[in-house]
């Protein structure tokens, strides 16, 4: 028997024992009751269908007190409840959890005077969800689509390499911000960061990368911003945008493949000193509607509901910079203020200082069993605790290094154990906190 949404214009909101997927063709049925065989035209009892990644509260979440993370799958009636994401508003996400069911059953073409609306008997769903897909925690950059490399300013290649030479590997886009992690300091020991590059000879745009994120971010109400952007200016990380205008636009789609809309900018990093920088963005200088960011940008989706690919466009302009200037850099790409998930807070980035009274390198990085760490110290005994953490924050692995004064050690901490990616090794001294990104294949 099926169960009656309260009547006509009445809901229920339904939670799978698991996550679905959205696959090739019907991904999901609802079944409606009715006494016999009706049709829609004998019978027409009609329901709106939305679903949800994550909600902020299972008892009262749906469209319309979270309308942010619900998207429409369409309209079923009597005993056609067929419905496919990619036919609908929520054709960014690759599952779902969470199903609304709201009666829109006209009484005025009702059969019978005894009628209660449409009666919901369950769903189905036709596709599992691949172990291993579903991501929590901070939504962030989790593989590189594409990576179209402009040149420097006076026409060479992106460097390529070794180590800290090597500005042309996009995977150092994902994960967690590093740079934003030191601020003040101009030590970036593994160039934590993809340059794109100027406009070559002949190409309508500047160099261009383009990210799928590790779940849709979805647009929130009243404008907030979405996404951010964090650049990294080598070496000139305490400059503003008047001295280093390094700018990029920003995109969205639900598809790799486009089409791209155009995001627009709502606070970008005019920043000044290190101070300013950790305290906020500027508003000023935006053009309306546009996602022209320069350095640090924070982004609204605008005209989309939801993306799940972010295309990252250098629009710098190269007369401003020296011959050897390699144009916009993304150290990373964060989802802000996505409900259901541990809100990413930029200050907890921002405010961390770089440690001067310590310099640590990291080597190999990329690492596959084993990376080592050199510490030299300055004229204080210190204790180094060296944590690397995974991209959910939890602490992978935790060593205590007694160092002496004015010595280098090098201590090696066995990977092997770690699944690939890109992990934050999180190095704390007496004197300060410093913040690196690792590499492990």
């Amino acid at each position: 028997m099926g169960v009656d949404v309260s009547g006509f214009g009445g809901s229920i909101t339904l939670v799978a024992d698991r996550p679905f997927a959205n696959g090739p063709g019907i991904d999901l049925f609802v079944t409606e009751t009715s006494y016999g065989s009706p049709s829609c035209s004998s019978y027409p009892e009609r329901a709106d269908v939305w679903v949800a990644q994550v909600v902020c509260d299972e008892e009262t979440s749906s469209p319309y007190t979270e309308p942010s993370n619900w998207f429409k799958l369409g309209q079923v009636c009597a005993v056609d409840g067929a419905l496919d994401f990619d036919a609908s508003e929520a054709t960014c996400l690759s599952w779902a959890k969470y199903v609304f069911i709201q009666d829109r059953t006209n009484p005025g073409e009702y059969p019978s005077s005894n009628g209660d609306g449409y009666d919901v008997d369950g769903f189905n769903a036709f596709h599992e969800v691949p172990l291993g897909t579903i991501t929590e925690g901070t939504v962030t950059a989790s593989s590189v689509v594409a990576y179209l490399p402009g040149t420097r300013k006076n026409g060479t290649p992106i460097p390529s390499g070794p180590g800290m030479n090597r500005r042309d590997d996009p995977s150092r886009a994902l994960g967690l911000p590093v740079q934003g992690l030191v601020v003040g300091t101009t030590v970036d020991p593994i160039n934590s960061f993809v340059a794109l590059g100027y406009k070559p000879a002949g190409s309508a745009e500047g160099g261009s990368l383009i990210v799928e994120l590790s779940r849709p971010i979805f647009n929130q109400n009243g404008g907030d911003a979405d996404l951010i952007i964090f650049e990294t200016s080598y070496n000139q990380a305490n400059k503003g945008c008047s001295s280093y205008p390094e700018h990029a636009r920003v995109y969205g789609s639900c598809s790799p493949l486009g089409p791209w809309v155009e995001l627009v900018a709502v606070q970008s990093n005019l920043g000044g000193n290190a101070g300013q920088r950790i305290n906020g963005f500027s508003t000023g200088g935006l053009a309306a509607g546009s996602s022209n960011i320069c350095k640090d940008g924070k982004l609204d989706l605008g005209d989309l509901l939801s993306a799940r690919y972010i295309k990252v466009v250098d629009n710098s302009n190269r007369n401003q910079f020296n011959n050897t200037a390699d144009a916009y850099d993304v150290d990373a790409i964060i989802g802000l203020g996505q409900c259901g998930t541990p809100d990413f807070k930029v200050e907890h980035i921002l405010s961390m200082i770089a440690n001067d009274a310590v310099e640590i390198s990291i080597f190999p990085n990329p690492a596959i069993d084993q990376v080592s760490f050199n510490i030299a110290t300055s004229d204080v005994n210190e204790n180094v605790t060296i944590e690397i953490v995974d991209n959910l924050g939890r602490k992978m692995v935790s060593q205590v290094v007694n160092v002496a004064s004015n010595s280098v050690v090098v201590n090696d901490i066995n990977i092997s154990d770690l699944t690939a990616g890109i992990y934050m090794v999180v190095i704390n001294t007496s004197t300060g906190r410093e913040v690196q990104k690792l590499i492990k294949n």
